[in-house]
């Protein structure tokens, strides 16, 4: 089965945090059951650790590269953007609020956990070896208390976050500390939400470029900087998955969705879709009515 991310047109991901009065949520992913197996960048208000159980990717957060591999700890920063992708990857996605720590106008909050959020310097965080070892122990404690929800299980839960909060704290200064490079994100979002919103129509760079305000060089370079593929590339991928939810949920024929989703040519289209979803269009239609 494909998976792929919900994301609204800002790039953020529609995705709950548990229970709104206890904002964490705890996930089993492998990356071979998201389409492409890639997800496409997206940010959101929490913070997210990875925890990888075997195998290894790539994800680019907020323009860098990282590779994980198994045993891997990766902390990603609130509102950073990130995306990845691999041929095989099992890991453990544990995502949770800031304000899960205390108030926003508490002492707490403000000295030790809005300066991370704040810090543009700091997008993600990697660590390997014993201090990975310790950190993902933590991070099972709380996965266990949260499934098993026994007498007091928020509390321990909050202790053991405590602790791995003031580990990351502790190891934040050693980390080479990449520059966030917010400008260059804001114009990634443009890009975007200008492909996502005009994807039907004939597009070119050209197209997207007098859309942003900036040149079709500078479109081009910035968003294969930050996110490891050309503009137009995006857009065919992000077609390709709007035609494989309209093959799903409507009895367009086959040219129809093509045409409906940007793509002038059904031969084309036919083999695009193929190539990325491992099926015709036809068959895919069949496998997921």
């Amino acid at each position: 089965m494909n998976k792929s991310l919900l994301i609204n047109p800002d790039l953020s991901e529609i995705k709950s945090r548990g229970q709104s009065n206890f904002p964490i949520r705890f996930g089993h992913e492998k990356i071979e059951k998201y389409t492409d197996h890639r997800f496409l960048a997206h940010w959101h208000p929490a913070f997210e650790i990875i925890t990888v159980q075997s195998g290894s990717m790539l994800w680019k957060v907020d323009g860098f590269d990282y590779t994980l591999k198994t045993g891997d700890f990766f902390f990603i920063n609130a509102g950073s953007l990130h995306s990845g992708h691999g041929k095989s990857c099992e890991y453990e996605a544990f995502t949770f609020l800031p304000e899960l720590f205390a108030p926003t106008d508490t002492k707490i909050f403000q000295d030790d956990v809005l300066p991370i959020i704040q810090n543009r310097k700091f997008s993600a965080l990697q660590l390997s070896g014993p201090m990975a070892k310790e950190m993902t122990q933590l991070i099972e404690n709380m996965r266990c208390l949260y499934q098993k929800k026994d007498k007091e299980y928020t509390l321990r839960i909050m202790i053991n976050l405590f602790q791995l909060w003031l580990k990351l704290l502790q190891e934040v200064p050693k980390a080479a500390l990449p520059l966030q490079m917010k400008s260059k994100n804001i114009l990634i979002k443009k890009i975007i939400i200008y492909i996502q919103q005009n994807y039907y129509r004939k597009i070119t760079i050209y197209d997207i470029a007098k859309a942003v305000l900036a040149s079709p060089s500078t479109c081009s370079h910035t968003f294969k900087s930050l996110l490891n593929m050309a503009p137009i590339k995006y857009l065919n991928i992000y077609r390709l998955k709007k035609a494989s939810y309209s093959l799903k949920t409507t009895d367009y024929s086959i040219t129809e969705v093509a045409m409906n989703n940007g793509f002038q040519n059904t031969s084309y289209f036919t083999q695009q879709f193929k190539k990325m979803f491992k099926d015709t269009p036809s068959d895919y239609r069949i496998h997921n009515s």
